[in-house]
């Protein structure tokens, strides 16, 4: 039996297969309804986003067993636990366990099940110093992805990411009415994660760029799609895929890599952390200095003066 099925998950609201209304509006199974249910509570479109994606992954795979996800016990979810470690990375597998324990304490608060078969079983560490850094991009290889630009569009969208370290979610939020002076500053506001206001200000060639683009579009949203349609993260990853390999970088250029670059080289270019952690919007001053520890780590490893030592040593030592 398929216990999800005559559903659907899509982006991030769980809807019937056939009609339109949420499930939590219709009659449907209680895997169905449940999910529904415990997916509105999530606020934050990103985070209701990520989430479907991960419960999704569970119940396809509850699903592909024929087993009822309300009726499992802890040697199931430790199965499943060890099928995620041979897929994804550890943040990945904590991840997603930490929305199925989710999911399983929605179902104990709607009396659905009685226990979270979750509780007992092991994640991996995935803290802020378990987590693989996204590798920066060099200066140099931001000027090609600017100069790969072919609209203001793809020069703004460049620039901004690169200079401000802003999130993507962030960067689509912006209008034409978005950007203020004060004291002399042009500056821009927006909502990052956790609803926390943000402030940033432009320097003079990002002003100049996303005001070339704001003259283009009048009034409303500053990026948008081909069709004038709201633009998507996954319309700013193609992009800036596109750049990239129009600039001969030889490698897949994201959203997050431009922010990640733009901590990362805002550290090496002795910008205090604390100023940077701000920056950022990290709440955990420890996420910053994880940019700073693997800057920094690479530029003074003692392999280069190592390398150094040995070439010189095999100079001296030939006849």
């Amino acid at each position: 039996m398929r216990y999800t099925q005559g559903m659907t998950i899509t982006g991030n609201e769980l809807v019937p297969t056939r009609g339109h209304a949420p499930v939590d509006h219709l009659a449907v199974n209680p895997v169905a309804e449940l999910t529904g249910r415990w997916l509105v509570q999530f606020t934050n479109e990103n985070t209701r986003a990520g989430y479907a994606t991960d419960i999704r992954h569970f119940l396809t795979w509850t699903d592909n067993r024929e087993v009822n996800p309300l009726h499992l016990g802890r040697e199931h979810l430790n199965v499943y636990a060890l099928e995620l470690s041979h897929e994804f990375t550890p943040s990945t597998v904590a991840r997603r366990l930490t929305a199925v324990a989710s999911w399983y304490e929605y179902a104990i608060d709607l009396d659905l099940v009685s226990i979270n078969p979750t509780a007992r079983v092991k994640r991996p560490k995935a803290g802020p110093d378990h987590v693989k850094l996204t590798p920066a991009l060099s200066e140099s290889e931001i000027v090609k992805l600017i100069a790969a630009a072919t609209s203001p569009q793809d020069r703004a969208l460049v620039l901004l990411l690169a200079s401000t370290g802003m999130r993507i979610s962030q960067a689509l939020q912006l209008t034409t009415e978005s950007i203020t002076s004060e004291r002399g500053h042009h500056v821009i506001t927006t909502v990052g994660k956790g609803g926390k206001h943000h402030r940033a200000p432009l320097g003079p060639m990002v002003f100049d760029a996303l005001t070339e683009l704001g003259a283009t579009r009048g009034h409303g949203l500053l990026f948008m799609g081909a069709k004038g349609e709201p633009f998507t993260r996954y319309g700013a990853a193609r992009t800036l895929t596109r750049l990239a390999n129009r600039a001969g970088l030889g490698k897949v250029v994201t959203p997050h890599q431009l922010r990640a670059s733009a901590i990362t080289n805002a550290l090496l270019d002795g910008v205090p952390l604390h100023v940077v952690q701000e920056m950022a919007g990290h709440s955990d001053p420890k996420t910053t200095g994880r940019y700073n520890r693997a800057a920094v780590n690479l530029d003074t490893h003692p392999s280069y003066r190592l390398t150094a030592n040995l070439a010189r040593a095999m100079s001296e030592d030939t006849p």
